[in-house]
Formats: C-alpha cells, structure tokens, sequence
C-alpha cells in the first residue's frame, strides 16, 4: 500500500467513523469531491450545500483529522485483520445488493471465504437439546458440502452453528456486532480463536467498540445478506433473530 493509498483510507475511514455522517452522506461525499481526502479538505459551504448535508454536518467533517483513521488501520495491522470496500475483490458479492449495503467490512481471518456460496443458520440464546440438535446437523451438513456456515457469533445456536461448521471441516463466517479485540460474549473466547485460524471474522465496527442495542439488528441484516438463504433453526415469536 502506497502512503498516498494509506492516506485515503485513513479519511475514508475518518469520515466513516464520524458521528451523524452515515452510508448515504459518505457516498455523496466521496462522489462530491471524488475521494474521502477531497471531502475533508473541501470549503465549508461546498459541503453544506451538497444534498441531504447540513451546516452543522460541514463543520463537523471541517473538523475531522484522518488521524483517527489512521489509528484504526494500525490497529488492524496489530491484529492482523484487514479492511474491504465495496470495490475490493474480496468484498462479500451479495452484500453489495442488500438495502444500505455497507460502506466498509472488517474482516479477520480467511476472507476468501466470503465470496463462497453461504447458508445462515441462526436461532435463540436460550434454545433446547432439540434446537442445539437440529443446529448441529444442519451447519455440519452444509459444510460437508462446501457451503459456508454464517452465523452471528452469539451464545446459543448462533455458537453451536459455527463449531459444528469447524468441526466438519467446513468454513464459517462469524458477522460480529462489535469491534475487532472485543470477546462478546465472553464465554465465546475459544470460538473466537477457533475462527479466525479456520473461518473468517466481519463486523461494521471499528476495533476495539463494544457491542450496543442498535448494532445487533445490523448484524442481522449482514447476516442474511453474505447468506444465498437464511435458517431460523428455533426461536420465539419475539426473538432478535426473527
């Protein structure tokens, strides 16, 4: 990567981060001023007068440093995760058609496992021995076959989905709702592990941010769109996975 490559992604990832900007404003942006490093040194009255941009939005991207961005990238160096964009060969195909695709993936682990054909299996926290069952025998058997097993990472059948996946041999992709660094939940450290040696890791979310409300519902929407199809192998009527 060039210094004048890193530099780019250091703004487009500094933009990202920022508060109130969202996918859509990033995209205008980005477009507006034709690359994330044009966007932050652009005047104050080019950006508020682009559609769906307010002043207060400009002054606020006035205000942001590619130093945070340039954080996170170090931090995916010291892990030995990586960043994708829609443009990057290894960028989950589907999720490039979903409603508010992503604007960028984390990914740890192998990431050529994300452009493989993939069934999400997904249920309850709280399930029973016949959930845990039918859990198993469904991820074990979709691996064998050579289809990924993607899964959401929770404790429970989300948990169960993926180490029977591993234990078939086969491949998974966790979609995380937290940051890159951060066991959640705790007990899933050993699955973690498990995963990034022999599956692969996504999340939305800069390393090191810790899961909250509004990130699950999202996770679920990665969730079925990596997925050609999406099994709900137990859950009740109000259960996050539905």
């Amino acid at each position: 990567m060039s210094g004048l490559e890193r530099d780019e992604l250091a703004a487009y990832l500094a933009l990202a981060e920022l508060p109130g900007i969202g996918p859509g404003r990033l995209r205008t942006l980005v477009a507006a001023f034709e690359s994330a490093a044009g966007a932050l040194h652009a005047p104050h009255g080019a950006i508020a007068a682009l559609p769906g941009m307010s002043r207060a939005a400009a002054t606020a991207i006035r205000a942001c440093s590619p130093k945070s961005g340039h954080d996170i990238l170090e931090r995916l160096e010291r892990l030995g995760a990586m960043l994708l964009l829609p443009d990057d060969p290894a960028f989950p195909p589907l999720l490039r058609e979903i409603p508010e695709p992503p604007v960028l993936l984390y990914a740890w682990g192998d990431a050529a496992q994300l452009k493989r054909p993939a069934v999400g299996v997904v249920g309850s926290r709280n399930h029973t021995a016949y959930g845990a069952e039918a859990a198993r025998l469904l991820a074990s058997g979709v691996a064998r076959v050579g289809v990924v097993v993607a899964s959401g990472m929770a404790r429970g059948i989300d948990a169960i989905a993926h180490a029977a996946a591993l234990d078939a041999g086969g491949a998974s992709v966790g979609v995380l709702a937290n940051g890159f660094g951060v066991i959640y939940p705790a007990a899933n450290r050993q699955l973690y592990e498990r995963m990034i040696m022999h599956g692969c890791l996504i999340t939305e979310l800069p390393p090191g941010e810790r899961p909250h409300a509004g990130a699950f519902p999202r996770r679920n929407r990665l969730i079925s769109g990596v997925a050609g199809a999406t099994v709900v192998v137990e859950a009740a009527a109000n259960s996050g996975a539905l």
